[in-house]
């Protein structure tokens, strides 16, 4: 019987011991989820706001100077969470001088676990390239432009059903025969944009 109760006691100090090794690896396996997961949604913040930044500074190019691009750039960033400085915004040239621009966003990732293991801070990177390229050549398109004083447009008469000045409301206007006499009320308010 002494023996069993040795036996037994050793098997219970070794069920033990196990079980604190498995606990520590599942533990440090959540940690290192955990934060993982953290840097990857920081990373995905800083790409968003390095697309919308290089997205913004390609409206500027290549007709205007770079130095706008890069105010645009950075105003955008800023409204996306920050992260970028005028020397993370680079331009190069493809077709044009200056019409692509290239952005990165560098944004400390917050660290929950890490910092057990030595690792004191994590930077993200978002990388963005956009380019400006003007239109070489358009196929089956017939532009139709509406003047400005469409009265369905432009309603700085009394508000009517017709006639609604509230912006971000959708309209709908109806191409009528332009050739035909009284051809209604759109009549002579649509025209052709001369892409030449």
């Amino acid at each position: 019987m002494p023996a069993e109760r040795a036996r037994a006691a050793r098997d219970d100090g070794q069920v033990l011991v196990i079980s604190v090794l498995f606990l520590t690896v599942l533990l440090g396996m959540a940690a290192f989820t955990i934060d993982v997961g953290s840097w990857y949604h920081t990373h995905r913040q800083a790409q968003a706001t390095a697309d919308a930044a290089a997205l913004a500074a390609a409206q500027e190019l290549p007709y205007k100077t770079t130095g706008a691009a890069t105010t645009l750039a950075l105003q955008y960033a800023a409204k996306n969470g920050g992260g970028l400085v005028a020397g993370d915004v680079t331009y190069s040239t493809k077709y044009n001088p200056n019409d692509t621009v290239t952005v990165r966003v560098r944004r400390p990732a917050p660290l929950f676990f890490a910092k057990i293991l030595g690792i004191s801070s994590v930077t993200t990177v978002g990388k963005s390239t956009a380019r400006a390229e003007p239109v070489g050549s358009v196929r089956y398109v017939a532009p139709i432009v509406v003047h400005y004083k469409h009265p369905f447009l432009n309603c700085t008469q009394v508000r009517t059903p017709t006639c609604d000045p509230d912006y971000g409301k959708v309209t709908t206007l109806t191409l009528s025969d332009l050739h035909s006499p009284g051809g209604g009320s759109a009549s002579g308010a649509f025209g052709m944009i001369n892409l030449n």
